[in-house]
């Protein structure tokens, strides 16, 4: 048997009437602890301007006293350098946590599966971009497909239209007949999930022919999150724990695992959030 969830675990959850939704809203919802740092961050820099401010009137009413010297001084004042503190970490918590920022797809927890807590999501109707990539391992194939779908999304197409990035880039194998490692030559298939309200008749047609457009119907997932790297050896160890949860749960999954990355390349590892994922037969 599955476990209710009962409430919502992580950010970008929220209550609905009739389940527990964790929605794209955009920009992702914000806990209270981000929303104080981004606060406490701009106080800091508004004293700093305010420091500065307050040393050129002390300028004015202290000729004698060195322009250079004082604009020292107040560079060097400990409102000055908090705010600089405080701004330089806002930016750096927004590029380290982009994903907060970015649409994330629409879906409903329906349940909490196995030990590891696996999140059994249905999703609606999505409209997608992806490409098949025949690569050496996994990163070579999660880098090749993102950079063809981006120059996609960035203005190469049809109409030179700039589509805004979202959450999870998605990666599949396709697998042969005989099993393989994540490490070796083979077949993936990289996808980018269209924003909210764009459709197959909306969206401008690609230039490169190794990029589709495709309409995918509502659909049960099971995820199970993780940190961590990009790297073929985590992805799969992740893709067969998340079967085992499945099993133990007596859950049938409709097709192949896969990966989901919601961070960019530079976010530090630990902080990134990498899901194994499945779909589910109805």
């Amino acid at each position: 048997m599955t476990t209710p969830v009962k409430t919502p675990r992580s950010r970008g959850m929220k209550k609905t009437s009739s389940a527990n939704k964790r929605a794209a809203a955009k920009p992702s919802g914000l806990s209270g602890r981000t929303v104080g740092l981004i606060a406490g961050g701009a106080v800091l820099a508004s004293a700093g301007l305010a420091a500065l401010l307050k040393t050129q009137t002390d300028m004015l009413d202290a000729p004698k006293k060195s322009p250079g010297r004082a604009v020292l001084e107040v560079l060097t004042s400990a409102p000055v350098l908090l705010g600089l503190g405080g701004a330089a970490g806002i930016g750096l918590f927004r590029w380290q946590m982009a994903r907060l920022f970015s649409e994330e797809a629409l879906y409903d927890v329906e349940s909490l599966a196995g030990p590891d807590e696996v999140e059994i999501r249905a999703y609606s109707p999505q409209t997608v971009a992806e490409t098949t990539v025949r690569a050496e391992n996994f990163r070579q194939a999660l880098d090749i497909g993102f950079e063809t779908l981006a120059s996609y999304i960035f203005g190469h197409n049809a109409t030179g239209e700039k589509i805004e990035m979202t959450a999870p880039v998605t990666q599949t194998r396709e697998r042969m007949a005989t099993d393989v490692t994540m490490n070796e030559d083979g077949t993936w298939v990289v996808r980018f999930v269209m924003p909210d309200g764009h459709t197959l008749a909306s969206l401008p047609s690609p230039l490169n022919h190794e990029v589709r457009l495709r309409a995918l119907p509502a659909r049960r997932v099971a995820a199970l999150r993780y940190p961590g790297t990009f790297n073929g050896d985590d992805s799969e160890q992740m893709q067969l724990r998340l079967l085992a949860n499945l099993k133990m749960q007596g859950l049938r999954p409709a097709g192949q695992t896969g990966f989901a990355g919601y961070d960019a390349p530079w976010t530090l590892p630990f902080l990134r959030r990498n899901e194994a994922w499945v779909e589910l037969a109805p």
